[in-house]
């Protein structure tokens, strides 16, 4: 399951992804900037 992450108003932050195991735990997936890349 992929979700965006948010910032403490709730707005998603851009490009920021993270991955969400059976566990519950949040694993970094990656970062895009501005040039797309990851």
């Amino acid at each position: 399951m992929e979700v965006t992450v948010t910032d403490k108003d709730g707005k998603g932050i851009m490009g920021v992804k993270v991955t969400v195991e059976k566990e519950g735990k949040m694993i970094f997936a990656g970062i895009i900037d501005e040039g797309g890349k990851v």
